[in-house]
């Protein structure tokens, strides 16, 4: 883009930030900032509206004067990522340090089995792990949660052969 589209980019944010809020807002370094990324990121302007009135209308009317732009970051992380063709997923496991990619993918496999087992067996496995907790630990010094969900991965680990 160049300096008049940029600068007209810049006018067209600010002025409607100030039409959606209702309140003659100055816009803040950081606000700029966020302008700038949406115009190096080339997100159109109307998106780039849309994602404005969608953080907008979450203040109640009398708080939208404290609306800042700083709010839209994990958005436009996000729109980055999809248009360099990222998923959110790929992003996060990118994030992940080499010698632990096992363990995720063990995870991951664990939860989505246990999203999909039927109600009855859960509450089967569930017991099960209650069962074994309450023999294996005091209770009172565990975060009993946490070692309930270690537990039901346990079994669902042995059950299901998964390594």
């Amino acid at each position: 883009m160049d300096k008049q589209t940029d600068r007209s980019y810049y006018e067209e944010i600010v002025s409607y930030i100030k039409k959606i809020t209702g309140y003659n807002l100055a816009v803040s370094p950081k606000d700029r900032q966020v302008i700038e990324k949406l115009i190096k990121n080339q997100i159109p302007v109307e998106i780039a509206k849309q994602l404005i009135k969608k953080e907008v209308l979450k203040y109640p009317p009398e708080k939208r004067k404290k609306f800042r732009l700083s709010s839209l970051e994990p958005k436009l992380k996000e729109l980055s990522a999809k248009k360099a063709g990222i998923s959110r997923q790929d992003r996060f496991t990118s994030e992940i340090p080499e010698e632990l990619k096992d363990t995720y993918s063990r995870l991951k496999k664990l939860n989505n089995l246990w999203k999909s087992l039927p109600e009855e067996e859960k509450k089967q496995i569930i017991n099960t792990a209650v069962e074994k907790m309450k023999k294996s630990f005091i209770l009172s010094n565990i975060d009993r949660q946490k070692v309930l969900k270690s537990i039901i991965r346990e079994i669902l680990a042995e059950r299901y052969n998964i390594k």
